[in-house]
């Protein structure tokens, strides 16, 4: 396998000029354009910078934002950058406080033009609203998945690989040791484990993402059975968003329901994972979380998750078939999802970020939450 392309300044940025020789841009002599990490990924050619999903204030011309989880979406609260996002995304990060300026919209299916770039929405099928994007600069095609599902659930539906020349795709389960059983399967576990602890006097308690999987959680509910879901006061403001998309969700929210007792064993209990929540010996606990396979949280725990795990995401490579793959916002887990992209696809890959757990690596150390394989 040939070297990797030119990377300068600490690894975090890669020129492509010497990638992809016989491509070319239009109006200019040669190839110059670039793909970096500074909080945040940046592609830059022609003297336009495109930033995606930064987590602080850039001179870019345009700030993308896949989704509304916080750790994506934080470019909304800068308000001298011009920033895009699909409608779904803004009402979701509305929904969590503050004014939001110099937006722009852009829905599946759309582009829009940035001096050179063309730039593409596609679904993701992570969250309401999540979608991936697509960079054209002359003959480059850059795809940047954010965070991704490849399974319909019953909220979303599966994202499908773009092909490209360049691939950012994320890495959250990036490790061989993320392998679910099927969402069939996960969901069945869910809800018998749900009817069992009420039939044995308890009230189910789960604890989940506010934004995601608690909507799948509601609507598993509502589908499977009759019975009542009270969900924490963030929750409901977020499944409200999705009502008005057109998600039929059913559900009470917990603080309209004080002087009833939350403890009853006649309904389910949903609340943000971090969520402070005063438990009684009648609660039973369980976590739903993509982690869950990996278990040691003192709780019942169920894998459900709107990420891809590890085979979905070598699916997509190899579906997308890129020259050359940058992985992303997987810590330690970029650089496992690497190696096995380049062994067993025989594709060129590389996370975008080499940061300090690529040193433990070297030293044969990694932490817990990053086994070796």
């Amino acid at each position: 396998m040939p070297p990797f392309p030119r990377v300068l300044n600490g690894d975090n940025i890669i020129y492509l000029y010497d990638w992809l020789p016989s491509k070319s841009i239009r109006g200019s002599g040669g190839i110059n354009l670039r793909i970096r990490y500074e909080d945040g990924i940046h592609v830059e050619g022609e003297g336009v910078s495109i930033a995606m999903d930064v987590s602080k204030m850039t001179r870019s011309q345009m700030a993308l934002i896949t989704h509304a989880h916080w750790d994506h979406s934080k470019a909304f609260g800068f308000d001298g950058l011009t920033k895009a996002s699909t409608g779904a995304t803004l009402e979701l990060a509305k929904a969590s406080g503050g004014n939001i300026s110099r937006w722009a919209r852009i829905e599946v299916g759309q582009s829009m033009e940035i001096g050179g770039f063309r730039i593409e929405a596609h679904n993701a099928g992570h969250i309401l609203g999540s979608v991936q994007y697509e960079l054209r600069l002359g003959d480059y095609s850059i795809v940047y998945t954010g965070d991704l599902n490849l399974e319909d659930t019953l909220i979303s539906r599966a994202a499908e690989p773009i092909s490209c020349d360049v691939l950012l795709i994320e890495a959250t389960y990036g490790h061989p040791s993320h392998t679910r059983p099927t969402r069939e399967i996960i969901i069945n576990g869910i809800v018998e484990w749900a009817i069992r602890t009420i039939r044995e006097g308890f009230t189910p308690l789960f604890y989940a993402d506010g934004l995601g999987n608690s909507q799948e959680l509601i609507s598993i509910f509502n589908r499977y059975t009759k019975i009542p879901i009270v969900v924490h006061g963030k929750i409901a403001k977020l499944s409200r968003i999705y009502k008005a998309h057109g998600f039929p969700l059913e559900f009470f929210e917990e603080g309209d329901l004080r002087g009833e007792g939350l403890d009853r064993s006649d309904r389910i209990l949903l609340m943000p994972k971090r969520a402070k929540f005063k438990r009684t010996g009648r609660h039973r606990p369980a976590l739903v979380s993509g982690w869950g396979d990996i278990g040691g949280f003192g709780m019942e725990a169920f894998p459900l998750s709107d990420h891809a795990d590890f085979g979905s995401l070598l699916r997509y490579v190899e579906e997308s078939s890129p020259n050359l793959v940058l992985t992303v916002h997987g810590g330690a887990y970029d650089r496992v999802l690497a190696k096995a992209i380049e062994s067993r696809l025989g594709i060129r890959a590389r996370p975008l970020r080499i940061g300090p757990w690529d040193a433990l690596e070297r030293r044969g150390k990694w932490g817990a939450k990053y086994p070796t394989w």
